[in-house]
């Protein structure tokens, strides 16, 4: 079964946490526990970026086939893309956001000119939790 979530997120200090329980009550079924796990992380942390980083209006997509992945967190922002390129993403933005996004994404990057940043997360291994119910009980209190 596929989900696709589209949402448009509030540009205040609660975005992390509305982007996470948006995810979680859309792809909590989708989902082994690690990965929507890391995918709570990913879409924390891009869109702690859009709201301390961006302008303008802050949209989350997210789309889930086949244990696969996509996303997207758009702002309309110019972009950051020569930053990175130039410094590296050691030395751009919260410093630390976009080293944690590479490490738990397969993929990731920045429209040229932009400051929309996409995502891939790739099926994970079976984690041994393959029941829905038992999958939201395990999960750690602050991801909800």
């Amino acid at each position: 079964m596929a989900a696709e979530l589209s949402v448009e997120v509030p540009r205040s200090i609660d975005a992390p946490s509305v982007v996470r329980h948006a995810v979680n009550a859309r792809c909590c079924d989708e989902l082994p526990a690690q990965q929507l796990t890391d995918l709570l992380i990913v879409v924390s942390e891009l869109t702690t970026n859009a709201v301390r980083y961006g302008v303008g209006e802050i949209r989350l997509r997210v789309s889930v086939a086949a244990g696969h992945v996509y996303g997207e967190v758009i702002d309309e922002g110019r972009g950051f893309v020569s930053d990175v390129r130039d410094h590296g993403i050691e030395d751009v933005v919260g410093k630390r956001g976009l080293l944690i996004v590479g490490g738990l994404t397969e993929r990731w990057g920045i429209h040229t000119d932009s400051s929309h940043v996409w995502f891939e997360l790739l099926p994970s291994e079976a984690d041994g939790t393959d029941d829905p119910q038992l999958r939201r009980e395990q999960r750690p209190p602050e991801l909800d």
